[in-house]
């Protein structure tokens, strides 16, 4: 990878029309939000110690 240029938006695509499918990925990434995996994952590849140091500037919304 090169110089870091920009804070881009992401998302995800999913089959159309697939709710079980979106629901199984909403709650995958909620569970790993409130366990820390995500976190630590983020860490690894835009936290302080990384080459693309970049805040996480946002929050998940959880639902129950």
């Amino acid at each position: 990878t090169g110089d870091f240029i920009a804070d881009e938006p992401y998302g995800l695509g999913l089959p159309e029309n697939d709710s079980d499918y979106r629901d199984f990925v909403n709650a995958s990434l909620m569970e790993m939000w409130r366990s820390g995996e995500y976190a630590k994952i983020y860490d690894k590849w835009f936290g302080p110690k990384s080459k693309c140091p970049l805040e996480l500037k946002w929050k998940m919304e959880l639902w129950p």
